[in-house]
Order: C-alpha cells, then structure tokens, then sequence
C-alpha cells in the first residue's frame, strides 16, 4: 500500500503512522510561514495534506488538480520545483497525469510532532484528574487531533 501512496514523507523516524494527520499539520504550518512560498505552493501544500488525510488517486490527477485549485500543469510543477529547492518537498514526479510527491520532514518538524503528542496526552490526563469535579459531571470531553 505504501508504494501506491502518492504522497508520502520519506522519513516519519521516531513517529507512528498514528501522527500522519499532527504531522502535516506541522509541516503545513512551517510551510504557511515560510517567506518563500507562493500562493500556488501553498494551494498545493494543503491538497498534497488533504491528500494524505483520505487518499485517493483522483486527487492528484493533474485535470483535477486543475479545476479544484485552478493551477495549470506548469503551475503545479514550478509550486513543487520551488518547494523542492527549499527542501519542503524531497523529490516530486509529474508524468503523463499523474502527480506523486515526497514530502521532507526535519528532525525539528518531528520533534514539535513528539511533544505536542506528549503534550496532548499531558492535558488529557489532567482533564481527567480534574481536582473538584466527579468525571461524570463534566459537561464537555477532550477530544484529540486526528491520529492522536
């Protein structure tokens, strides 16, 4: 199943496939706040995430991509030349209309995905000990991000 993902990161060292979904968040987020990017980087940063959220192959057929993000096959190529030459995106391939990209994590970007998850289950214990409260009278739940 892997080898048929289009969108993949090529290194999760030290993460689960749990924290895909944290993951891109993370890396769509320093992608959002880099001074470089381009509006159609970004538009594309989000589909390739979306992507990798519910895959499926029609997402990055190069006619969709066209008519759901209006960016034009030279478009879509330069958005990833641009990330690959800041190193956001390790390798991409655009043939015939099929697009297939691999993501680059930094050790930085996984180690902000290890501690917002150490974080997260942080907050969540203590939710649960909450001093004064009977759990059963809370009228609220936590609930976590997607994989956690």
């Amino acid at each position: 199943m892997i080898e048929n993902r289009r969108v993949r990161f090529i290194c999760i060292e030290g993460l689960d496939r749990s924290d895909l979904g944290l993951t891109g968040e993370v890396w769509l987020e320093d992608l959002s706040r880099a001074t470089w990017v381009s509006r159609e980087a970004l538009r594309l940063g989000v589909h390739l995430i979306r992507y990798m959220s519910r895959p499926d192959a029609a997402m990055l057929n190069l006619k969709q991509l066209e008519a759901e993000l209006q960016l034009s096959r030279d478009e879509v190529r330069r958005a990833l030349a641009l990330m690959q030459s800041y190193g956001a995106v390790a390798a991409f391939s655009v043939q015939r209309e099929d697009v297939r990209v691999g993501l680059t994590l930094t050790v930085l970007q996984r180690l902000r995905v290890r501690e917002a998850k150490r974080r997260w289950h942080e907050l969540s214990d203590e939710a649960a000990d909450f001093p004064g409260k009977d759990n059963a009278d809370c009228n609220w739940v936590v609930t976590g991000p997607a994989g956690v």
